[in-house]
């Protein structure tokens, strides 16, 4: 069993620590007076502890990761965690506390030498990523036993590299002491650092140049290459907050003036850290000491060296490191705006269709005609999207279309107060500035700018200025993305400040953009936003840094009362910015239920159009071959083909696949369109976008030719899913209804469109995990066919039994598909294997009974009934549902011996086997059983049977008949019945042959003791044959007669169905 260790205190550095603990096999219970620390613990596979003492009961290490030592003996000895150590635990220390506190806590620990307690003085150094690696390097020293007992667990937070474990003689506060000299070191290099390369700035230096002379000089330190970055970038990260240096240093300066031992350069680094903690700037980085000095700025973002650059930073340190998300009520302010019609209509321009990621509710337009804007404009909703694609056009097209969309806004707003928005990519894409410009040409200069790419579900985050993107439990940079290699948007620059004065080619120089940081959003709350927004100079262009959609209410619910205030803003975000700005509440991907889709089985199968060319779609698309191909057709179409100024090998290409898709979608089959994965690029970016524009066109063309509508449609990429919904389907507009997955829309598309109402999937080319689209697409795609057990299943949890109907031919197999389908009720098709000799018979008959029975709205299967030694395999080489493996005619060994061997062969190709014990009397298709030759299934047998054969059905004789009853009618033994459902497991089906002319309530007393399946031949045929000889019969057209017993066999199926209570019942 794993040793249990209790650790108290997940800040920071502690979260990473315990996680450390967990990661290494450790069974670890956390605690911290912060809630949400807890439930970020537990998420990661820690215990949570309820309290102090909770953390301390039971087991063998308590690791304490608090402020201080004051913290540390109140947790101790006055809430109660001491008292609930069990006899011979040790208490490992990893704060950074005074030497004399360290000592004092052991001395108090081990008083009570009964109870035999440890203690290890045991502080940290090397940061938060490194605590999360376990990476640390511990100075620890202790009480007698302490190091011993310890060991495990002070090996588990400094195994990985560069880790180090030092163990120190002199016992408790001899690692305290040396983390000092360490703390001293450290806080005497920062504030050095910072007064050099202020002293830089003063003098007029390039202080990015600057640095990087030092760093590879001899004036160079760990500190100053760690720290300066952060202050080039005017990074306020708090990796390590300047309150720790306050805190630090103190301890340093209290042990030097209880030594009387002067220590001038602490003191005054001490001082410069009080000084930024007085301005404010306590729980920002310590590198941002720097601010301490008047009239300079160090800052110089607008070049990103290659030895500053952010780089990889594990997700769950750096949300650690940020404080706790803004209390109020923002959201709610923002849904009360909204509510009272008090705040402007949102248009969002959407440069693609993905924008609508985090909105319901929310209509689209993909026109955008003045009435149709002024509909929207009076439509009560809080907005509306326009889809603009204008990513798909060269810069000067993107402007036109952009300042021809706002001129047609303001003719139709006629008194309206409507504000834009520029939805465009998360990882920065997109025509920036042009189109900002553009929509000032005609609405107007604007006092603010504000840029928000923050999107929660496609995993990015704006840090310290820096935009990242998640890969894997990691944030990257997103200049070092795929994305930033875009051939029309490539950039260079993750840090937003540097990014916008590279794409505005300096005329907004980085050093002039302002940024909100996280740490201001969740301190200062919306009025703090409100009154910096109105205090800014006009032009400003503004940087939204976030890490959860709380800071976006806080950052909209601000900007709203700026408005109000009659600041102008035009917003350039991603998707979560514009859920919060609408205050649209978050809902929970949809599935098929909400789209009417869970039950319809028959029909067409879905499509699925895969343009976009990114790296991570590729790997969808193999995900998705590699989990789907049985159930999809892969049509893979010619990039090469479809962009050429060849016509006729294009038009080639688009009938080809278009063919291809359409069988597929008309069999009831998903097909997938998609472009051969190698991007064909131009020799520039104009090039490029007019190349994709073509290819695009190609993907419209297929789309349009194939003329049946599909189940769903999934468009993947941005550009393909504009054309498709725009173009291939006509639609005007459409109504976001949700998400497929998270950051995936799904639409329903509007009146006037090819097929209103399809279930539209808009799926981004960057958004997703690798399996994401397949995830997607089996939920959509039609619900697979249940097996016969199944369906028998769900027909005993209903209370009901299905009916297994023979049929001869196609006419009257789908004369019972239709029964089945008027009735709301499941069906079994039972060939005989009479029939698979007969002429019109044999595998054409199966393979036609299995396209009913796949193309149905209802579940049905085919099953080959009554089938001997030789007739058997035929299910297994025609694909078959299920088999009737018949020996009962064999002496009883012989039966098992048999079955047993079909049993093997058939579940392991999926096919569920019927098995039969005992006679029974009657005509079974040309077989005739003589009254004296009947016999009645034993209990006993049947239990022993199912044993020994594994088989999924069992078929019964209690007396039933094939062919008609006598004129005395049925005389079936229900006891035995009993018994035999008592005898067999429940999960074996029993099944009644010769249900024809079976009385009703017969029927349903043999239901109610556990008959599942009931065969029905003779009624049914009958009726058929009757009708093919009825009055009409003779001289009539074949069509009709065929016709007329369609008519009558379903008129008989369909009564059965309702006898055996399976209509309505079909799921």
């Amino acid at each position: 069993m794993a040793a249990s260790v209790g650790f108290i205190g997940l800040g920071a550095m502690g979260s990473g620590m315990a996680a450390s603990l967990v990661k290494a096999g450790f069974r670890v219970k956390g605690y911290d007076v912060w809630q949400p620390a807890v439930e970020r613990f537990v998420a990661g596979g820690g215990l949570p502890a309820g309290s102090v003492a909770g953390a301390a009961d039971g087991v063998t290490a308590l690791v304490l990761m608090v402020v201080s030592g004051e913290q540390a003996e109140d947790i101790l000895f006055r809430q109660g965690a001491a008292d609930s150590l069990p006899q011979g635990s040790v208490v490992v220390l990893s704060s950074t506390v005074p030497p004399s506190t360290s000592r004092a806590i052991a001395e108090r620990l081990t008083a009570d030498k009964a109870r035999g307690l440890e203690f290890v003085d045991a502080p940290v150094s090397g940061g938060v990523a490194r605590a999360a690696e376990g990476a640390l390097t511990i100075m620890a020293s202790g009480t007698g036993g302490g190091l011993a007992r310890a060991s495990a667990v002070l090996g588990a937070l400094t195994a990985a590299p560069p880790g180090k474990l030092f163990r120190i003689d002199g016992g408790p506060g001899a690692g305290s002491s040396i983390k000092m000299v360490n703390q001293l070191l450290a806080g005497v290099h920062i504030a050095a650092a910072a007064e050099a390369m202020a002293l830089g700035a003063q003098m007029g230096l390039d202080t990015r140049q600057l640095y990087e002379i030092i760093s590879q000089a001899a004036g160079s330190s760990w500190m100053f290459c760690n720290r300066v970055p952060q202050m080039l970038d005017d990074d306020p990260t708090p990796h390590s907050a300047m309150e720790i240096f306050v805190k630090d240093l103190g301890i340093v300066l209290a042990e030097g003036s209880r030594g009387r031992f002067p220590l001038p350069l602490s003191a005054a680094a001490h001082q410069q850290f009080l000084h930024g903690s007085a301005l404010g700037l306590g729980r920002q980085s310590d590198a941002m000491v720097v601010k301490v000095f008047p009239g300079v700025s160090v800052a110089s973002p607008g070049q990103e060296a290659a030895t500053v650059k952010p780089g990889r930073i594990p997700l769950r340190g750096a949300l650690a490191e940020l404080p706790p998300e803004w209390s109020g009520p923002s959201a709610d302010a923002i849904r009360s705006e909204v509510s009272a019609h008090r705040a402007p209509r949102v248009v969002v321009l959407d440069d693609d269709p993905t924008g609508t990621q985090t909105v319901h509710g929310i209509r689209v337009l993909t026109t955008w005609a003045v009435d149709a804007l002024a509909t929207e404009l009076r439509s009560g909703s809080p907005g509306f999207f326009v889809l603009t694609n204008t990513r798909a056009m060269p810069e000067e097209e993107a402007s036109r279309t952009v300042r021809e969309i706002c001129a047609n806004l303001r003719a139709a707003a006629d008194g309206v107060p409507f504000t834009v928005v520029l939805r465009s990519d998360s990882t920065l894409r997109g025509h920036f500035p042009a189109e900002g410009d553009a929509v000032s040409e005609v609405l107007g200069d604007f006092d603010v700018w504000v840029l928000c790419p923050f999107f929660l579900a496609g995993g990015r985050y704006t840090i310290g200025d820096v935009h990242y993107v998640k890969e894997g439990d990691d944030l990257v940079p997103a200049a070092e993305t795929e994305f930033a290699q875009d051939k029309a948007f490539g950039y260079s620059s993750s840090n937003m400040k540097a990014y916008v004065e590279e794409k505005t080619r300096g005329r907004v120089k980085a050093a002039d953009v302002v940024s909100f940081s996280v740490e201001e959003l969740r301190s200062g709350g919306p009025d703090g936003v409100c009154r910096r927004l109105l205090s800014l100079s006009k032009g400003s262009v503004v940087v939204v840094n976030a890490a959860s959609n709380a800071d976006l209410d806080v950052f909209c619910a601000g900007m709203l009362r700026a408005e109000e205030g009659g600041l102008r803003v035009l917003c350039r975000t991603a998707a979560s910015f514009v859920s919060s700005r609408m205050a649209v509440p978050q809902i929970a991907p949809l599935g098929p239920r909400d789209l009417g889709l869970a039950e319809r089985r028959g029909g067409p199968g879905g499509l699925i159009v895969v343009g976009s060319y990114v790296p991570k779609t590729t790997r969808q698309v193999e995900a998705l071959v590699s989990s789907w191909s049985h159930r999809m057709e892969a049509v893979y179409v010619s990039a090469e083909a479809l962009s050429s100024t060849d016509l006729c090998a294009a038009e080639a290409e688009v009938s080809r696949a278009a063919a291809a898709a359409e069988r597929a979608i008309r069999g009831g089959t998903d097909a997938m369109v998609c472009t051969a994965r190698r991007l064909l690029s131009g020799a520039d970016a104009k090039e490029s976008l007019e190349i994709g524009n073509r290819v695009s066109r190609g993907l419209v063309e297929i789309v349009r030719a194939i003329q049946t509508r599909p189940r769903y449609l999934l468009a993947k990429g941005g550009i393909t899913s504009s054309d498709l919904a725009s173009k291939a389907m006509g639609a005007s507009s459409a109504m976001v209804v949700g998400q497929a997955a998270p950051g995936v829309p799904l639409w329903e598309l509007g009146p006037g469109s090819r097929h209103e109402g399809l279930p539209f999937v808009v799926f981004p080319g960057n958004v997703g995990t690798d399996e994401t689209v397949a995830e997607v697409v089996q939920r959509l795609a039609m619900p697979p066919r249940k097996g016969t057990v199944e369906i028998l299943a769900d027909a005993a949890k209903g209370g009901c039994a299905v009916g297994a109907f023979n049929v001869y031919d196609l006419v009257g197999a789908a004369a019972v598909v239709h029964a089945a389908e008027e009735s709301g009720s499941p069906a079994i098709l039972q060939i005989h294997p009479a029939s698979l000799r007969a002429p019109g018979g044999g595998a054409a008959l199966v393979a036609g009974c299995m396209e009913l029975a796949k193309r149905a709205s209802v579940p049905v299967t085919v099953h080959l009934d009554h089938a001997g030694e030789a007739d058997w395999p035929e299910a297994v080489m025609l694909g078959m549902d299920s088999v009737l493996v018949d020996g009962s005619s064999l002496p009883y060994e012989e039966n098992l011996a048999m079955t047993r061997r079909a049993v093997e062969i058939c579940h392991r190709r999926g096919i569920s086997v019927e098995a039969e014990i005992g006679r029974l009397s009657g005509t079974e298709d040309g077989l005739t059983v003589e009254e004296y030759e009947a016999r009645l299934t034993d209990p006993a047998k049947a239990a022993e049977f199912v044993a020994a054969t594994g088989v999924d059905m069992l078929a019964v004789c209690i007396g039933n008949v094939h062919g008609r009853y006598p004129p005395s009618g049925p005389d079936l033994d229900l006891d035995r019945l009993t018994d035999i459902r008592r005898a067999v497991p429940s999960s074996v089906g029993l099944v009644l042959h010769g249900a024809s002319g079976l009385p009703a309530g017969l029927i349903s007393r043999c239901t109610a003791a556990g008959v599942v399946k009931y065969n029905v031949n003779t009624e049914v045929r009958s009726a058929y044959v009757a009708a093919l000889r009825g009055p009409d019969g003779e001289g009539a057209d074949l069509a009709a007669l065929q016709a007329a017993g369609h008519a009558a066999m379903r008129e008989a199926a369909a009564s059965k169905m309702q006898l055996f209570g399976s209509c309505r019942a079909a799921a």
